[in-house]
């Protein structure tokens, strides 16, 4: 799936339908109680914009826009009219709606004279819980940045693809960075739209469209079919290796030597869950270590020693949000 950075062409309109989801499984016990799994961490925005289709004009857009992007298998960027605002309202538009955005609206955190870039987010209560959304397509030149509550005019840039800025010098660590601005939501048409989108003749040239439904792309990183659905991968471990999703979830390895290294992958490429992998030991012998990529760092203190194994979930750090490799040994 590519990602193109256009914009839905057609403005909003009544009638226009969106709200964000969660996919969850419920599971019932002969007595009647209730379980709940949450199988998604992000919520999922779901839109449906066919009442924005209000004359021949917005039609044929709508045509264009679909033939270009090249139908559901492409994402692009289109705006969720009732939460697309870094405010308290979520919206810069309304009834009794005076709020602008600030750089003041959204605190990423406190800096530590050594980050230079911090991933934007939105945060959604004042109080536990607190849910985090990942903002990863910022609208070009609303952005505002703070330090310490004021206005950065300089000093820093922003990727409007990624939704990361980059400060030219590291924040210090009594600098609070902060942010405020408009952003898109990266989504793509729904399956339903795969096989034709359907246009409606009402009567004498009027036409209009059922339906025009769209979904959310989830910041969680698509995995590999083959780990999807497990798979495994078994090894002699002659030298370091690399961990990949492409070989499945257990990856069975024979170390020669004390200290090979088993590299897990880029965590920007994974997504966060539990049990992404395991990794046994079958040496009878030597031990094994589990490293971070990205910081080329032990995560494995101890060992996996001969004929233990670790189990590797991925999730977010507590206190800075970022993104965390945990291992749980047998």
């Amino acid at each position: 799936m590519a990602f193109y950075e256009l914009s839905y062409p057609i403005n909003p309109c009544p009638g226009t339908i969106s709200g964000a989801g969660f996919s969850s499984a419920m599971f019932e016990t002969d007595s009647g109680q209730r379980r709940y799994v949450r199988r998604h961490l992000q919520s999922r925005t779901f839109l449906d914009l066919a009442q924005q289709i209000q004359s021949h004009d917005d039609l044929y857009a709508l045509i264009t826009f679909y033939r270009r992007i090249g139908g559901v298998a492409n994402g692009f960027r289109c705006m969720d009219w009732w939460d697309y605002a870094t405010n308290a309202k979520g919206r810069l538009w309304g009834p009794n709606n005076t709020e602008e955005v600030a750089c003041t609206d959204q605190v990423l955190g406190v800096g530590d004279s050594s980050t230079t870039q911090f991933q934007l987010r939105k945060f959604y209560g004042d109080s536990d819980p607190i849910y985090t959304r990942t903002i990863k397509k910022p609208v070009a030149g609303t952005v505002l940045v703070g330090l310490n509550g004021v206005n950065q005019t300089s000093g820093w840039t922003l990727d409007t693809t990624t939704g990361i800025i980059t400060f030219t010098s590291p924040p210090s660590a009594v600098d609070e960075i902060s942010w405020g601005g408009e952003f898109d939501v990266p989504v793509h048409f729904d399956m339903t739209l795969d096989e034709m989108l359907a246009v409606t003749m009402d009567d004498y040239g009027n036409v209009s469209v059922p339906s025009v439904p769209m979904s959310e792309i989830l910041d969680e990183n698509p995995l590999d079919e083959f780990h999807h659905f497990g798979g495994a991968i078994a090894s002699a471990m002659t030298a370091n290796v690399s961990v990949t999703q492409g070989n499945g979830r257990l990856h069975v390895l024979d170390p020669d030597a004390n200290g090979r290294r088993a590299y897990l992958p880029p965590k920007a490429q994974m997504c966060e869950g539990m049990g992404l992998f395991t990794i046994v030991n079958a040496s009878g012998t030597y031990y094994l270590d589990v490293y971070d990529y990205d910081t080329d760092t032990n995560l494995t203190s101890a060992h996996v020693l001969a004929g233990k194994s670790v189990i590797v979930h991925l999730g977010r750090h507590p206190t800075t949000q970022a993104l965390t490799w945990y291992l749980f040994a047998e």
